[in-house]
């Protein structure tokens, strides 16, 4: 979703400084697994539903599949919201007992798992899905220029608002079918690759879509509307060649097509030559038009109103394909990794294309913006609570410039081709931790100064500058304390920051760490 740091400047004569930096829950819509919801591993999705835009009515069946990571495991328990009815849950063609209650779907499996054991359960289930936590999350249903549009906002944690699942950033499904079948008026827009469409009795039209990569929940997209669909490709010696796919409103394709057209190769460009190869060539690059305010990451599947693909909102969510869908998060307190990592790639974007001025304005106006509390969340029990705008979208991406800045731009941008091409993490999870140790392994030496006090603590660089002149008039004395930025702010910065003397037509550079 929907973006900066240390110039130094100091003059004999005249001075000038410029320093900016900057639960066991018992609901099923929430920000942590229930203890029993970590003895298994969710390996595969299977959504087989019709839905009906008109009645807002859907129904049919997921089909899940798991691994069980803890012995003696008797119930499954996934995240559904208790307005949707379960008709029934079978294993192997055989009914299960289930129970309902605080948005948990509790399972009972008909004899104890060991870890190792694998499952496959099927729950079928109908309703009317609702609206999740603030305006416009879960499965919408709405209307575009007199025409029923469907979509599905499931971020951060409302999947389960319209199908049952383990709704967690931490467990990505291996793989996901998507089955959707409406009136063949529609068009439905899924991830990964479409595989089948059928029409059926009844002027019905069923379209299949499947994704092999690993992918989490919030990101399973459904889009139904009578979409013109656009198909283009990307080739370069990086990627290869991939499909690029655009489903537009018919009244904006004359002017959204072009402009896609000519900005999607702009910003791969970018990113391969900065992060590496696309990292979902084998299914497609896709953007599909919505209502929604911004721009959404569904993995294969960016959303966005037709606005955003004249704004760097595009180059946002494109960067989310490598940061927050290919490497995800852990958990909800480590979201600056995805949104951080983003809103720094507008700058990366506008360095490549426009240079070092556009570059700097771009990190100039996220330092203007930067929030004074912590990067990392604390508590991420609500949206709004898990993405403050200033915090881990701006001050984030000034924290990234900072450290290019300490790294240096060789290990820097070496390190984050590494980190996406052939780190660990690749379509898997990571945490803060795990970042900064990655980010020290090619630093060579401790960052914990660095991090400790950049993500987990509050404020931004602040300091007191002090120069004098030694008793003999030749030797010029320059003296920078930290300080707290705010009064109720307790903790100081470290950082190195360059400085520049400019006297008499001469200049100096060098780097000091305050």
């Amino acid at each position: 979703m929907k973006n900066r740091i240390f110039h130094f400047t100091f003059f004999a004569s005249i001075l000038f400084l410029l320093l900016i930096c900057q639960s066991n829950s018992l609901l099923a819509a929430g920000p942590t697994l229930l203890p029993e919801q970590h003895f298994y591993d969710v390996k595969y999705y299977g959504l087989d539903l019709r839905v009906d835009p008109d009645t807002r009515f859907i129904q049919g069946y997921v089909k899940i599949g798991g691994e069980v990571v803890q012995d003696a495991t008797s119930q499954i328990l996934l995240n559904f919201y208790d307005h949707m009815t379960v008709d029934s849950v079978q294993m192997n063609g055989q009914p299960l007992s289930f129970t309902r209650g605080a948005d948990i779907l509790t399972i009972d499996l008909p004899q104890p798992l060991n870890t190792g054991d694998s499952f496959t359960l099927q729950v079928f289930y109908n309703g009317y899905p609702m609206q999740a936590g603030l305006p416009g999350y879960g499965l919408i249903f709405t209307s575009y220029n007199g025409q029923k549009l469907v979509y599905s906002y499931n971020w951060p944690y409302y999947a389960c608002t319209w199908f049952p699942c383990k709704d967690h950033p931490s467990d990505k499904a291996d793989s996901v079918s998507l089955t959707f079948t409406v009136p063949d008026n529609y068009h439905v827009a899924c991830n990964g690759k479409l595989i089948s469409t059928n029409a059926l009795p009844n002027n019905l039209i069923q379209f299949k879509w499947l994704t092999h990569y690993p992918i989490v929940s919030y990101n399973i997209s459904v889009n139904i509307y009578p979409f013109d669909v656009v198909h283009s490709s990307y080739t370069s010696t990086t990627s290869g060649t991939f499909p690029l796919e655009f489903f537009l409103f018919p009244t904006h394709t004359p002017t959204a097509q072009p402009q896609l057209e000519w900005i999607v190769p702009r910003i791969q460009e970018v990113y391969e030559h900065r992060y590496g190869a696309f990292p979902f060539a084998s299914e497609k690059y896709g953007i599909c038009e919505s209502v929604i305010s911004g721009g959404m990451e569904h993995q294969t599947l960016l959303i966005m109103n037709y606005p955003s693909f004249f704004s760097d909102i595009v180059v946002h969510e494109s960067a989310h394909e490598y940061f927050g869908n290919m490497i995800s998060i852990a958990d909800w307190g480590h979201i600056w990794l995805n949104e951080g990592f983003a809103t720094y790639s507008e700058a990366v974007y506008q360095e490549y294309w426009n240079g070092e001025s556009a570059y700097q304005q771009e990190i100039s106006q996220n330092m203007a913006g930067s929030g004074e509390g912590a990067i990392f969340v604390y508590d991420p029990s609500t949206p709004g609570n898990i993405i403050p705008y200033s915090l881990v979208y701006l001050k984030a991406s000034v924290v990234l410039h900072m450290l290019r800045y300490v790294m240096g731009d060789s290990l820097f941008f070496q390190m984050l081709h590494d980190y996406v091409t052939v780190s660990p993490f690749r379509f898997k999870n990571i945490d803060t931790g795990q970042f900064r140790q990655f980010c020290e392994s090619y630093y060579g030496s401790d960052l914990g100064w660095f991090f400790n006090q950049w993500i987990y603590k509050d404020g931004k660089m602040a300091a007191d500058f002090y120069h004098y002149w030694g008793v003999q008039g030749d030797t010029l004395y320059f003296k920078i304390r930290s300080k707290p930025s705010t009064p109720t702010s307790s903790t100081y910065h470290a950082m190195p920051v360059p400085l520049r003397i400019s006297a008499f037509m001469s200049q100096f550079r060098f780097a000091n760490r305050i």
